[in-house]
């Protein structure tokens, strides 16, 4: 294998260089959240106990305590580099007391290419629990080598807490099966407070295999029904996170921006349909 790859990666060294000084500084891909869309990312990553489709990523229960039916087309850049460029597609819909959603995902660039397919199912249940369960498929091309399968499951929790709180938890990777190399479980704890009409706090804190603890929290205020303003911090990596959502009551623009503090700023745009 490492024959076969070689000449191709000397060729593009400057871009392997590039890739691989990302996945040294970073936890897993998995847990950046540019993947989880720009509304998520303008709160720093946080949103694992939100209810709605565009936190599926971060806990598939949100699937079930949300009644709408969502469409989600998104884009990110980290760190300037097209060679981390994520595109995502989700669709999801709330079945009164239980929700579906599909989502679609493409990451990397010509010489390593990962893309993802992940299935939600979930149920909101009395005394205002939901749960979930998801399956996510995944591939990895790397020309010249051979390609890489692998299966993984996640649970997921959502349970309210008055009319104003929400806790949430979340367990991911728990099974893999496939080529790829086994990857540590994922597990996320977060809450979400709605302080008054217009303000949302939402706070998580995740473990990533034997990386350290990542704690990410952030707010969303409404000054008027039509816009959002958005912001976040995060540990593991350090980073600060700003966003903007513009809702026009069915289509929703949001756009999100998000700085590491040594590799720079990275970008996240996303427009949804909700009714």
């Amino acid at each position: 294998m490492a024959t076969a790859i070689g000449p191709y990666l000397l060729k593009h060294i400057a871009l392997v260089t590039s890739f691989a000084a990302i996945v040294l500084t970073l936890p897993d891909a998995t847990a950046q959240p540019l993947e989880n869309g720009a509304r998520v990312a303008g709160t720093g990553g946080a949103g694992s106990a939100t209810c709605g489709v565009l936190a599926l990523r971060l806990n598939p229960a949100s699937v079930g305590c949300s009644s709408s039916f969502l469409f989600m087309l998104g884009y990110s850049r980290a760190f300037g580099l097209g060679e981390l460029d994520h595109y995502q597609a989700a669709v999801g819909k709330g079945l009164g007391d239980s929700g579906v959603a599909v989502a679609i995902e493409s990451f990397g660039f010509d010489a390593f290419r990962q893309q993802s397919l992940h299935l939600v199912a979930a149920r909101h249940m009395e005394a205002g629990l939901s749960v979930g369960a998801a399956i996510s498929a995944q591939r990895v091309a790397i020309p010249g080598a051979e390609t890489l399968n692998v299966v993984k499951n996640g649970v997921g929790i959502i349970m309210r807490l008055g009319s104003h709180l929400h806790v949430g938890a979340s367990f991911r990777r728990l099974l893999q099966i496939g080529d790829a190399l086994e990857e540590g479980r994922l597990l996320i704890l977060g809450g979400s407070l709605r302080v008054t009409q217009q303000l949302l706090v939402v706070i998580d804190a995740l473990k990533d295999g034997s990386f350290p603890v990542s704690v990410r929290g952030g707010f969303q205020l409404l000054p008027v029904p039509v816009l959002a303003l958005r912001g976040g911090v995060s540990t593991a990596p350090e980073s600060i996170s700003l966003g903007v959502g513009i809702d026009t009551g069915v289509a929703t623009l949001d756009v999100a921006a998000s700085r590491h503090s040594t590799l720079g700023w990275s970008r996240a745009v996303s427009m949804s349909i909700e009714v």
